[in-house]
């Protein structure tokens, strides 16, 4: 039963981990969009 605990924390920990690589991927992009855009602006693109 604890081993079963103990595999049950561990896997919580790897849902954390992979929402918090989605999330910062998902800022990466945001962001990599954001400064595209604004170089765009400059440059009289958009």
């Amino acid at each position: 039963m604890k081993a079963d605990h103990a595999c049950l924390k561990n896997f919580m920990i790897l849902e954390i981990l992979i929402s918090l690589g989605k999330v910062r991927i998902f800022l990466l992009k945001e962001s990599i969009n954001t400064n595209t855009h604004i170089l765009g602006s400059k440059k009289g693109a958009c």
